[in-house]
């Protein structure tokens, strides 16, 4: 491919109004009119991008906050209150989808504020501020059922369906924003939800029946007066376990959820900026009220945005037109608001044309006298609806499937729903070949049959799945013309894990473009974009061209295509041919809806190429050694800096940088002691902002570790079978090793190891190690050591009876029952020779590919440090019932699983790692003294710590009576029934 037909070009990001290169992103709009009211906020919940809290997030975004949303579960990314702070947090908040089982006490007296509409976190020992024993909770159909627990004393904790008001008790206090006493709609009660069971509302509450006295209730479940919907807590009272509170804690009202089933209306914001406030000890905040447009998608230039202001806060403080403000993308155009008086607010618009094909974000912001503040934020776009798109879950497909042609696409697409897929240029029920259009790795199953057509692709046999990329009905709240037109619905590709790719090959218009991904992620991710050669093909050259990178979204949101950093982004050339495209997961768990390029005359600009020539990708190091990290850069423009980064994980260390060739660093691998893979990265950036980089991955040894493979000597590998009622038990010799036990089948591997050479009493640290031949599910491997001497019980009527010594992996004769330490009977159980065997021990595995199963035990130590013999025979077999095989590489090995060989046989192969502990001088006892009662041993050699044993008469076992000695001298007490002493090193 020819530069001019891929070739990168910088970009003048102009987004909305004028050019603006530093708000990618959502959120990414604070200024020097926010700094007094931002704060450092975790935000927690479950991840999935699909709430109508997000609107919340959004909402302290727009305020300037630096908000990190943290995904749960996993429950342990929630850390303890005390870790949150230290690491500089100043505000918790938790959403109510967490499952609160994922906090539980974490949060308790916590250090710092919290904010949180989660009902169930106040039972058990979760809260300082009610009882720890005795609580009753739960779900109730309504604010009476709710009254009536606890001998009408009411519930201490939960929710109630199907209501969307709460009652504001006291409107005084601050958390009530200035909302007048009695019912106030939190949800939309127009709305129609398809959740019969919940309704359009659901209102979480804490009992005040075991609350302290100085837990203040500010607004309450509407029948249920005990029911505390909305709840302070301050600083500094006294806990129900004794314990003085330490930081401010408030209770909201919501149980949120998708906004199909319930929407949160206005006066939920209200009450999030002044809960917010309250927390932070910020003044009241003022309102602003429906900001216009909602977030969108392809709207007019013409589009107008408007808004209104109250004109005093709650706090009766004043505020001035001058106080109102808006950004565009970060830019300040509130010299071009219109402002008219409304009464009792301000009513604001703006009338200037919006810059077509661009992302917009707006964020409309009013500050009162006494600096109580409110923000709001909504994202448009005004891009063309003809501008090329292709969707994530329209991937290269095989034709007809199974047994055809793979690398299929279609140009001119049409939607459809035909179930078991075949409709002409459809993609609907499509199926990729693994390798070639698609790498799916964890093969999530969340659908298992689909009802109607809420899975894509899932395959031609309606009863059976064949299609593993979960490709599911979209949550994005953007619908587009073309799906409201055809009546069907929108779709995403979701469960992604790093690594997974799917190929896209269509014919791309000719021109320059920007491209977009319309996405969502819970976390930081990072995609990457290559083009492909040969997309039928198992083996498929890529070509960079960028990424998608960012911080957590709230919701979905559009990407832009930017160099390695995140920050400047690219243009893409196409040349109205064919092309591939693969879209690559460099990080776990966005979903992408579908990617757009947009028209841009942006000059080019290519980014810097970046080839490591020093040290080699793959180069075995020592630790201790220097090492020159050394780059070839080159570029169109000027390189202004070159960054050079070491470690074992990310991120990687700093550990030089440089604006003039040679672009090289000295780097000194640190004594970590092991052998670790280290990442060598070199990333260049020119005078347009555009980054390259390359990588190499070296293996960095401790030289006092020795290695042995079954590669090595006489050493051997092999899978041996053992089946249910038959006699026909069978030898495996190939690139991989399969352990497994199921119901009707019994995997086992042997290994032998060839030792010669090594003092085997005097190995230490060792460990077995297996290479992952594909990712493997986690489950426990069992070790075992086969006696020396063990011959095989030949008990299925085959002869030899081959030894531990002389059992041949090739020969025919080799089978389940004749291998030294296995018992065949003809039933599918982890049959062994229990007298011959020696129980090494267990590990849970993890299951990565390439990436070694690493086996330590002291009876594993213990069985080489005794072997007479060194051959030895070590057996492996799974202890977790599963249909599925665990898979490692065999000596033959030169690739693993999909993979292009990259190495001799033997490189991938089980091995030993061992150190050989130094011979210790002769240990002797030099002078023996008695006086009165009283005995002085003194010895020379040996190695300490040192042991003193005793045993009275010869036929006794010996007793330890002093351990730990480091000196060569020691004072015992002796009577006339002393006996004996001996003196034991290490």
């Amino acid at each position: 491919m020819s530069q001019s037909q891929m070739g990168l070009v910088r970009r003048r990001f102009c987004l909305c109004v004028r050019p603006v290169i530093a708000v990618l992103v959502a959120g990414l709009v604070s200024g020097a009119w926010l700094e007094a009211h931002a704060a450092k906020i975790a935000y927690i919940h479950d991840g999935q991008n699909k709430r109508d809290t997000l609107k919340l997030i959004k909402i302290l975004q727009a305020q300037g906050h630096e908000v990190t949303v943290i995904a749960t579960p996993p429950a342990a990314n929630v850390l303890t209150a005390e870790q949150f702070a230290a690491q500089g947090y100043q505000l918790l908040i938790a959403d109510e989808n967490i499952s609160s089982g994922n906090v539980g006490n974490k949060f308790r007296n916590s250090p710092i504020p919290v904010i949180t509409w989660e009902g169930f976190l106040y039972s058990g020992n979760r809260s300082s501020f009610n009882a720890d024993t005795g609580l009753n909770g739960g779900t109730y159909g309504s604010a009476a059922e709710a009254a009536a627990v606890n001998g009408g004393a009411g519930a201490d904790f939960g929710q109630v369906v199907r209501l969307t008001a709460i009652e504001i008790v006291n409107p005084a206090h601050p958390l009530a924003a200035g909302l007048p006493a009695g019912l106030v709609d939190v949800f939309d009660p127009s709305h129609v939800s398809p959740d019969s069971g919940e309704g359009n509302g659901v209102i979480t509450f804490v009992g005040r029946r075991t609350l302290i006295p100085e837990a203040v209730g500010v607004a309450v479940v509407p029948g249920f007066p005990n029911g505390y919907a909305i709840m302070a807590v301050d600083a500094g009272v006294l806990n129900a376990d004794g314990t003085t509170n330490r930081a401010r804690w408030v209770h909201l009202p919501w149980n949120d959820t998708d906004p199909a089933e319930r929407v949160m209306i206005e006066p939920s914001f209200f009450l999030f900026e002044a809960a917010v406030a309250w927390a932070l000890n910020l003044p009241q905040p003022t309102k602003i009220y429906d900001l216009q447009p909602l977030p969108g998608g392809f709207m007019p230039t013409n589009t107008v945005i408007s808004f209104s202001v109250d004109k005093t806060t709650a706090a009766g403080s004043s505020v001035t037109p001058s106080g109102i403000r808006l950004k565009l993308n970060g830019v300040d155009v509130s010299g071009d608001l219109v402002i008219q008086d409304g009464g009792s607010r301000w009513n604001v618009s703006y009338n200037r044309p919006l810059a077509a094909n661009r992302m917009c974000v707006i964020v409309a912001s009013a500050t009162a006298a006494d600096g109580g503040f409110s923000a709001r934020q909504t994202e448009i776009d005004t891009f063309d609806p003809a501008n090329f798109t292709f969707e994530a879950e329209d991937f290269n497909f095989t034709d007809p499937y199974p047994g055809g042609t793979p690398g299929q696409f279609f140009d001119t697409i049409v939607l459809c729903d035909t179930i078991g897929g075949g409709t002409p240029n459809c993609y609907f029920d499509r199926v990729g070949t693994q390798g070639i259009d698609k790498n799916e790795i964890n093969n999530v199953v969340t659908v298992l049959v689909p009802q109607t057509n809420e899975v894509y692709r899932y395959g031609p046999g309606v009863g059976t799945r064949d299609e593993f990329v979960d490709t599911f009905v979209t949550g994005d709240v953007v619908v587009r013309q073309k799906h409201q037109q055809a009546g069907l619905p929108d779709y995403d590709v979701r469960n992604i894990v790093t690594g997974e790719w799917l190929n896209y090959t269509r014919t791309f218009p000719a021109g320059t473009y920007h491209v977009y991904a319309r996405m969502a992620a819970p976390g930081p991710f990072t995609v990457q974009l290559d083009f492909v050669d040969n997309p039928a093909s198992e083996v498929q050259n890529l070509t960079k061209i960028g990424r998608f990178v960012g911080p957590a979204t709230a919701g979905y949101q559009f990407v832009p295509l930017t160099d390695d950093a995140g920050v400047a982004p690219l243009v893409v050339a196409f040349d109205g041919t064919v092309k591939t495209i693969r879209v690559t997961a460099l990080s776990d768990g966005m979903v992408l809806n579908y990617f757009m390029l947009v028209p841009t005359a942006a000059p080019v600009n290519e980014p810097p190429s970046v080839a490591i020539t020093s040290p080699a990708d793959g180069a075995s190091l020592a630790e201790g050694d220097t090492v020159i990290l050394a780059a070839q850069v080159n570029d169109d423009g000027t390189i202004t800096n070159v960054q050079f980064f070491a470690g074992t994980a990310e991120p990687l260390t700093l550990i030089g940088q440089t604006n003039r060739a040679p672009f090289s660093v000295a780097y000194q691998l640190p004594r970590l002691g092991g052998v670790h893979t280290y990442i060598l990265r070199v990333v260049a950036t020119d005078d347009g902002g555009l980054s390259g980089q390359a990588e190499v991955r070296v293996k960095v040894t401790d030289p006092a570790l020795r290695f042995v493979s079954t590669a090595v000597g006489n050493g051997a590998d092999v899978q041996l079978n053992e089946y249910n009622n038959t006699p026909q038990d069978t030898a495996s010799n190939g690139p991989q090793l399969n352990a497994r036990t199921a119901a009707t089948v019994n995997e086992v591997i042997a290994l032998r190891f060839d030792l010669t050479g090594y003092p085997l009493g005097q190995l230490r640290d060792v460990s077995l190690n297996l290479i992952n031949f594909r990712n493997n599910g986690q489950r426990l491997l069992h070790f075992y050591g086969v006696l020396d001497g063990t011959v095989g019980l030949d008990n299925n009527g085959y002869t030899p009876g081959f030894t531990d010594n002389t059992w041949d992996e090739a020969s025919p004769e080799l089978r389940y029952s004749t291998m030294p330490g296995l018992y065949y009977d003809g039933e599918p159980t982890q049959g062994y020779d229990t007298n011959r065997i020696v129980d090494l021990g267990t590990l849970m595995m993890h299951g990565t590919k390439g990436e070694p199963e690493v086996f330590r035990s002291s009876a594993l130590t213990d069985f080489l440090n005794q072997s007479p013999d060194p051959l030895v025979t070590i057996l492996v077999d799974v202890d977790t019932l599963s249909t599925g095989q665990s898979r490692f590489a065999s000596k033959e090995a030169t690739a693993l699983d999909g993979g292009t060989p990259t190495g001799e046989p033997g490189t991938f192969a089980p091995y030993l790692m061992f150190r050989v502990a130094a011979v210790a001088p002769p240990l002797r006892i030099e002078a023996i003294t008695v006086s009165a009662t009283q005995l002085t041993l003194r010895w020379s050699g040996g190695a300490g710590p040192f042991a003193i044993q005793r045993k009275a008469r010869l036929e006794d076992p010996w007793e330890t009576v002093q351990s730990g000695l480091t000196e060569t001298t020691v004072i015992l007490p002796v009577t006339g029934q002393s006996g004996f002493f001996r003196v034991v090193g290490q």
